[in-house]
């Protein structure tokens, strides 16, 4: 949905806020924290896998609920070199075996059992396939969605931008498209929470209730 600011007693285009390096962090601990709700399709963490690039940076390992791996990558920017180390995660992680997907879950195979039945339950398996890699950016470059929209079927790119400021700011996360685009599809708005340091490898987010 698109956000407006009343300016005035007129209603006009709220502006994103311009992040720096500190601000940027803090966000993408925000969503991180709330990875799993931003993307909005029922998905299982397994693990999270902390990059090396840029602080704040991370990937979440899941499965949806036929079985099959779907990365939710965390970025503060998307470019192309940020694509082809996206498409080599998700390559990387579809090759694996359950046996080997199921050793990186926190508690081990009992663990996850109790948990994918839990998830299963409340999340069916449908016929329909979904996308395998989830970005979630605070910015991607304009050359990119030529091929963004070729992998359509496979990678779906959100965009985060932050408006208001003091301690209440909404962070409105959109389907990414280009600049001239305004576009607002799949748009969903939620106030992120204090976010702490990113954790290392291997915590987790709440599972699915």
């Amino acid at each position: 949905m698109a956000l407006f600011a009343l300016s005035g007693g007129r209603i006009v285009p709220a502006q994103a806020v311009e992040l720096d390096g500190t601000s940027a962090t803090e966000v993408l601990g925000a969503l991180r924290e709330r990875a799993l709700d931003i993307v909005g399709v029922p998905l299982f963490p397994i693990v999270w896998e902390q990059a090396d690039r840029q602080p704040g940076e991370s990937h979440l390992l899941t499965m949806d609920s036929a079985g099959n791996t779907v990365i939710v990558s965390i970025r503060a920017h998307f470019s192309a070199v940020s694509l082809f180390e996206a498409l080599s995660l998700a390559g990387r992680y579809s090759s694996m075996s359950r046996r080997e997907i199921v050793a990186m879950y926190p508690g081990g195979q009992a663990a996850f059992d109790s948990a994918w039945q839990t998830f299963r339950e409340s999340s069916p398996a449908t016929a329909s396939a979904g996308a395998r890699m989830v970005v979630v950016t605070l910015r991607a470059d304009d050359d990119l969605f030529p091929v963004i929209t070729t992998l359509s079927e496979g990678v779906r790119v959100l965009e985060a931008r932050v408006y208001g400021s003091g301690t209440q700011r909404y962070l409105s996360v959109d389907t990414c498209h280009k600049r001239a685009v305004n576009s607002t599809t799949d748009a969903r708005t939620v106030a992120p929470r204090p976010a702490a340091a990113p954790a290392v490898a291997g915590d987790l987010p709440a599972g699915p209730a």
